[in-house]
């Protein structure tokens, strides 16, 4: 496995052969070890003058596009994932933001800068759901053109193609991406998937095959299972969309029940505003069977919402064990919400200051897999943290943390050990809760200094005994 955050080690990865021009490659290396020493900081604060007008160039340079950077970590991503019995690809969007004021070309109308990306994340099909890479990302504007609805099938359609794992594959997304065309689509294609859905669905699964909402089906659906949960508090959002989505909470721990059926989803009669306006779907099956689970919270606390999830999915829920299956299958979605935050706050995404859409999306191909590095540390630290520190620090870097860090290090360290200690560096204390994205980023650009420090002190050291 790569060194995480080890700069020359992510360099030799991302920077081969990108493109024809060799000189292009070359400066993509030099831009990636410095942004990868420290993630989070400003391009003029990790290259020096003459690499930082390169770096702008290149980013403006119309031979550079996304693609060409990203290649050669998709085709690691790849390699990782050939390794593994299962992999679950999680396919979300997010959008990144930009002060009015910057006037950004490409990015909209003064009321709004900014881009949304669909970005698909490998993980590991065991319980550790460890990050694997990405495996496809695209990029756009609003106002192109571009129907987000399709993306969600275009994106697990290619990222199935170049992966080539085939039944391993299990594709997750959240319930932005429910829609009657996408289910056919995969069903007929033979993906397999998971995928949530908000439940305002017709069937014909009421009594005698009538029509009926699908909550009220699943409604009448006995538990098969239970499991007692820690769900994290939410904070109240701006928006009333979202507030009505995703309320306010307080974190607490619960029982869920979770129950499982088979539907007759039916078919509606037209997009309505997921797409062109009396668009219809005639050509589609007037009904799809589809395999749903319900994971719900039955006593919730006075004054707080009920958990609840409704999934779709054709993998099979014959049992209770399989049920349970698909919802482990869907929490390991969360793991790609804690990769947004790795390339928002640990690497400072939306604080760079490039000028137009085509040099950020090209930075954005630059930070993604280095986003990557740093979720693949923090997973590895708090889901093997037994394992030996070589998983995820050079035995360099481990020399560095035990004379210079201020957390000592045991004669043996694990993953856990090196992560707290790197953390340390970056102002964390040794009682506070586990580290976030900042405090990891910062503790990175110590470590590096220090041990670019080291290395200059053992070379000066070989010079004076000559």
């Amino acid at each position: 496995m790569t060194n995480p955050l080890n700069a020359k080690a992510i360099a030799a990865e991302l920077a081969r052969e990108n493109f024809d021009d060799g000189r292009l490659t070359r400066r993509l290396e030099k831009i990636i070890e410095g942004v990868a020493r420290d993630p989070q900081a400003s391009l003029p604060s990790v290259l020096s003058s003459a690499e930082l007008e390169g770096a702008y160039r290149f980013f403006s340079n119309p031979l550079v596009t996304p693609e060409a950077i990203l290649m050669p970590h998709f085709e690691a991503t790849k390699v990782r994932a050939a390794r593994e019995a299962r992999v679950r690809v999680v396919h979300d969007q997010t959008e990144f933001s930009y002060r009015r004021q910057g006037k950004r070309q490409g990015l909209g109308d003064r009321t709004y800068q900014g881009f949304s990306g669909h970005f698909s994340l490998v993980l590991s099909g065991e319980a550790s759901r460890r990050p694997l890479g990405l495996a496809g990302l695209h990029t756009w504007a609003r106002g192109n053109g571009e129907k987000e609805q399709a993306l969600w099938l275009k994106q697990i359609e290619l990222t199935a193609r170049f992966l080539d794992c085939g039944a391993k594959a299990i594709h997750i997304c959240d319930r932005g991406s429910e829609d009657y065309v996408l289910f056919e689509a995969l069903i007929a294609r033979g993906h397999r998937f998971v995928i949530r859905t908000g439940g305002k669905r017709w069937t014909e699964s009421g009594p005698e095959g009538s029509r009926m909402m699908l909550r009220d089906v699943l409604a009448t659906i006995d538990h098969v299972s239970q499991r007692t949960a820690r769900i994290n508090g939410r904070k109240r959002h701006s928006g009333a969309v979202l507030r009505k989505i995703h309320p306010q909470r307080k974190p607490r721990t619960l029982t869920l029940h979770i129950a499982a059926t088979t539907v007759e989803l039916a078919r509606p009669s037209g997009y309505g505003k997921r797409g062109t306006p009396g668009e219809h779907l005639g050509h589609l099956p007037t009904t799809l069977p589809l395999n749903v689970v319900r994971v719900w919270e039955p006593t919730p606390p006075d004054g707080e919402e009920p958990v609840e999830w409704l999934l779709f999915t054709n993998e099979p829920i014959t049992t209770a064990a399989d049920a349970v299956a698909v919802v482990d299958h869907y929490r390991a979605r969360w793991t790609i919400e804690e990769y947004f935050k790795a390339l928002k706050t640990g690497c400072a995404f939306e604080s760079r200051q490039l000028h137009d859409y085509e040099a950020l999306t090209n930075a954005l191909a630059v930070f993604a897999p280095l986003a990557f590095q740093i979720l693949l540390l923090r997973t590895v630290a708090r889901d093997v943290p037994d394992a030996p520190a070589h998983t995820v620090a050079s035995a360099e870097q481990v020399e560095v943390l035990r004379r210079l860090g201020r957390r000592p290090l045991p004669a043996s360290p694990t993953t856990r050990d090196v992560l707290l200690a790197i953390a340390a560096l970056g102002g964390h204390i040794k009682y506070a809760p586990d580290p976030g994205w900042l405090t990891i980023a910062r503790g990175y650009e110590k470590l590096d200094a220090y041990v670019a420090g080291w290395r200059a002190a053992k070379l000066q050291s070989g010079s004076d005994q000559r």
